[in-house]
């Protein structure tokens, strides 16, 4: 029995540990989700959670709409988060908040040495780019995010220690989590205050990505169902060098996982969105709850999640414990 229970927390943490990794090859966590939903029968069911079977429907919809587009797009989307969801599912509904949040702890605790040795000697040898202070997830910004949401996971000591190690990233996407140090009624003024001292690392950025929202085709061409799951035929384009190769190599997106939804499912996407994100703000009845679900908005507005293995994960564990009876962070805030 012993074993047994052992066994299934390995599955849970190599399953959380495939998308984080980043050592290709690429294909690891779709054998780790099929390693999750075979196993499933040797773990008693917990906790329902119904809401999985609901994203389901709601994805299968989808699929139906774009069905009839060339080269299998929409199957092969259909199927890919079916088989996410389904081990969300199984993990939730079999092993709860606990395991997931203390792998997604473990995976973000392992980042600083490897963000030491980035600082220190340079590349690790599988991400030879020069991308600086990646960890293992290839990006600075989604580095930034995986330890703000272990922040957002912790308390006390360890939430400060992982939210500074999120800002050191150099990256702003975890700029949120430092209002949790500042007084509640200090929290807006300290924010214009941050925004303006540092308007020159984000200015930028925010241009590209403004530019990018001027012109939607996805969302004007079809406004009912969206352009489905063929290449976004505009958004952001990353110029590769003089001639802007890589704009005509490197498939296009928005940088932003809400306004790609509503460009490839149109009005009917977005209205399950909206009663989806409804539904989780019922649910986030604790302030640390609040918490995770205002971050949960902040990266899906200004991070494209369709390419990052990392940050689906995190929005399947950030799910998986808005599905739990529990309100806050409170439950599971064991030393890790």
């Amino acid at each position: 029995m012993v074993l047994r229970a052992v066994g299934w927390r390995v599955v849970c943490w190599a399953w959380v540990a495939s998308a984080i990794i980043g050592v290709p090859p690429w294909w690891w966590w779709t054998v780790a989700s099929l390693v999750v939903l075979a196993g499933t029968g040797s773990r008693p069911v917990v906790q329902r959670a119904p809401v999985f079977g609901w994203v389901a429907w709601g994805c299968l919809v989808v699929y139906l709409i774009h069905a009839r587009q060339p080269h299998g797009t929409a199957a092969q989307w259909v199927l890919h988060a079916s088989l996410l969801l389904a081990a969300s599912h199984a993990l939730a509904e079999r092993d709860g908040w606990i395991g997931v949040r203390e792998a997604v702890m473990w995976c973000a605790w392992a980042q600083l040495p490897l963000m030491a040795w980035q600082a220190l000697w340079g590349d690790i040898w599988w991400q030879p780019l020069g991308g600086g202070l990646t960890g293992s997830v290839n990006r600075r910004s989604t580095l930034a995010v995986l330890l703000a949401v272990a922040s957002l996971f912790s308390v006390g000591r360890r939430a400060t220690w992982l939210g500074l190690s999120s800002l050191l990233t150099g990256s702003l996407m975890g700029a949120p989590v430092a209002l949790r140090w500042v007084p509640s009624r200090w929290r807006l003024v300290s924010a214009l205050a941050g925004g303006v001292l540092l308007a020159p690392w984000w200015m930028e950025r925010a241009w590209l990505r403004v530019s990018s929202w001027g012109d939607v085709p996805g969302i004007t061409r079809g406004w009912l169902t969206g352009w489905g799951f063929l290449p976004l035929p505009g958004g952001f384009r990353y110029d590769g060098g003089p001639d802007g190769i890589m704009a005509q190599t490197v498939l296009n997106d928005y940088h932003s996982a809400i306004l790609d939804w509503w460009a490839r499912t149109g009005l009917v996407g977005m209205a399950m969105l909206i009663v989806v994100l409804g539904w989780a703000w019922r649910r986030s009845r604790t302030p640390e709850a609040r918490w995770l679900f205002v971050f949960a908005v902040w990266v899906g507005s200004l991070q494209s999640v369709e390419h990052a293995p990392a940050l689906v994960m995190l929005l399947l564990a950030w799910w998986i414990k808005v599905t739990q009876h529990t309100g806050g962070v409170r439950d599971a805030v064991a030393p890790v």
